[in-house]
C-alpha cells in the first residue's frame, strides 16, 4: 500500500498524458464504432489471460514481482 500523498498526483498525472496523447479519443472512437467487439475483446483478456490459473499462480509463486495487470496494456487502443 503506497502513500496517497505521492500516488494521487502521480495518477492525476497518468490521466493527463491519456488525454493529451489522444488515447481517450481513440478508445472513445473505438466505443463508438464497435462497442460489442470491445466489451468483447476486454472480457476475452480477462478472462482468458488476466484470470487464468497460470497467471493467477504465476502471480502468487513470484510473489507479485511481475503484474498479471500488464495484460490490460494490450487494450489500448492503437494510434493508425
Amino acid at each position: 500500500m503506497g502513500f496517497p500523498e505521492v500516488e494521487l498526483p502521480l495518477m492525476f498525472t497518468q490521466i493527463a498524458q491519456m488525454l493529451a496523447s489522444g488515447e481517450f479519443d481513440d478508445l472513445v472512437k473505438q466505443l463508438k464504432e464497435d462497442p460489442v467487439g470491445l466489451i468483447k475483446g476486454i472480457i476475452s483478456n480477462l478472462t482468458g489471460k488476466l484470470f487464468s490459473a497460470e497467471g493467477i499462480w504465476r502471480f502468487i509463486i513470484l510473489g507479485a514481482q511481475t503484474s498479471p495487470w500488464h495484460l490490460l496494456t494490450q487494450l489500448k487502443p492503437k494510434r493508425l
